[in-house]
């Protein structure tokens, strides 16, 4: 059970590491706290946050998470979010917290996802040479500080059908309707002006089962990918045909990789 993303500069850290504690509770210890910094003028404004603040807010409130979900009578000097006696109740189960993936789509948010994050999550619109280029500098990030360099948390996009003509068929017209959304509202990273099969490349895990476990074999095998996710309905598209596709995947895909 997880969040992606949670978008922890437009909230406060007390209650984000209660709502996130109440989470890892319910699921037994088995949530995972994927956040990110946000980038729309309109989400900011609505909030009455400046969104020159949101890198500063992010860092700072990941430390005060941490501590609020492992300690009591927190006290918290900081530019953004100051505490003074503060304890949450109850804590998660996971001690001291659950895992923190950061999320990050510029090479300057992917650094930072390294100094503050327990991972660095992928977003399903980066390709695979943007996933490489970041993994470098989140690498040497993590090195510089005498971290473990765990591999990225990917989100990617994904379609089952009976065979690759036809999920890229199914998928292709509600796949541009949402790429061109992104590309309107200015989304930070690569392009997205770009042609189905230009954007396809590395980025869609697409095809009949068989296709979708040698394409998800590829992650496991050039990245040491361990935890995978997956975006399995895209807009304007028949809610019959995503749920096809995820009885596909859940029937002929998740038993190859021996989890339920």
């Amino acid at each position: 059970l997880g969040t992606s993303i949670f978008l922890l500069s437009l909230h406060n850290p007390l209650e984000a590491a209660e709502l996130a504690a109440t989470l890892d509770i319910i699921s037994g210890g088995k949530f995972a706290f994927g956040v990110g910094q946000g980038y729309r003028d309109v989400e900011f404004n609505s909030f009455g946050i400046p969104l020159s603040d949101r890198g500063g807010r992010l860092a700072e409130a990941v430390q005060v998470i941490r501590k609020l979900w492992a300690e009591d009578d927190v006290t918290w000097q900081g530019k953004h979010f100051p505490m003074e006696g503060v304890t949450i109740n109850p804590k998660p189960v996971q001690q001291p917290g659950p895992p923190i993936w950061v999320g990050g789509d510029t090479l300057r948010s992917v650094r930072r996802a390294a100094r503050i994050g327990d991972a660095w999550m992928t977003s399903p619109r980066h390709s695979k040479g943007f996933i490489r280029q970041a993994l470098e500098v989140y690498q040497e990030q993590r090195r510089s500080m005498g971290l473990p360099v765990p591999p990225p948390v990917f989100f990617r996009e994904l379609f089952v059908a009976d065979s690759r003509e036809e999920a890229e068929r199914e998928l292709m017209d509600s796949f541009q309707k949402l790429y061109q959304v992104y590309h309107r509202e200015g989304q930070p990273g690569e392009s997205y002006d770009r042609s189905f099969q230009e954007l396809k490349e590395d980025r869609i895990i697409a095809g009949s089962p068989d296709d979708v476990i040698q394409e998800i074999e590829t992650y496991r095998q050039e990245f040491g990918a361990q935890y995978m996710f997956f975006r399995v309905y895209y807009l304007g598209m028949d809610p019959e045909k995503s749920l096809r596709s995820i009885r596909l995947f859940g029937q002929e895909v998740v038993p190859h990789f021996g989890t339920g």
